[in-house]
């Protein structure tokens, strides 16, 4: 399962932005990459063969595409194109009340990284960087604990997130896989299609991979 990490930010096309120069490699059973699903569906990879995901699953999903991104405040070239990709068969779906689990029919072979325990978490009322996917210019997260109105207003151009406890849940769109949080929201998926904001906690936008943790461990 994914360990605690101290702050990354993951965009559509699969951009793991990580906030912090000292990057570590880490033991197999900690990725920090997610999958681009058929059907534009997005998940994590909490295993080197299985795929945790909130929706857009289905007994006819029989394959789906991989695209790997790693950034470190600067762009890394895999394979020469910065993305790495590979179409692999899913096997029998694991099926949850609101999760579902792909078991891969290959393990995939990228090393994990992390952030080193030495770089500290941003705070609540803090700063962080993003990339936007289809250009990679570096965006500034602007403000915390905005309204509803708000975001709603800005919403062709404004990505907002709420930590766990609050009753503001506003992104562009739900098409994402779980968000992985430690405490504090660290971490998103998102497309950026234009989307409402949306008062109270929302599941397909925001789930608390602790919520799963031993359902996760007893089908693996």
């Amino acid at each position: 399962l994914l360990n605690a990490i101290s702050v990354f930010v993951i965009f559509t096309v699969l951009n793991t932005v990580i906030n912090g120069q000292n990057i570590v490699y880490v033991e197999k059973t900690s990725h920090v990459f997610n999958t681009d699903f058929v059907e534009r569906c997005f998940g994590a990879l909490v295993s080197p063969r299985w795929v945790l995901l909130r929706h857009c699953i289905s007994d006819q999903t029989t394959q789906m595409k991989m695209y790997f991104n790693v950034q470190s405040n600067q762009k890394l070239n895999l394979n020469g194109s910065g993305v790495f990709t590979r179409t692999t068969l899913i096997g029998e779906i694991k099926r949850h009340e609101n999760w579902g689990l792909m078991p891969l029919s290959e393990a995939v072979n990228f090393q994990p990284m992390t952030i080193s325990s030495a770089v500290p978490s941003i705070p609540s009322d803090g700063f962080m960087m993003s990339l936007d996917y289809e250009n990679g210019k570096a965006a500034r997260i602007k403000s915390l604990n905005v309204s509803a109105s708000t975001c709603n207003s800005g919403k062709t151009d404004t990505f907002c997130a709420v930590d766990i406890g609050q009753s503001l849940s506003c992104l562009m769109h739900d098409t994402v896989g779980p968000v992985m949080f430690v405490n504090k929201l660290v971490g998103w998926s998102s497309s950026q299609n234009n989307e409402v904001c949306q008062e109270g906690a929302n599941q397909y936008q925001f789930t608390p991979l602790s919520k799963v943790h031993e359902w996760i461990k007893s089908v693996m």
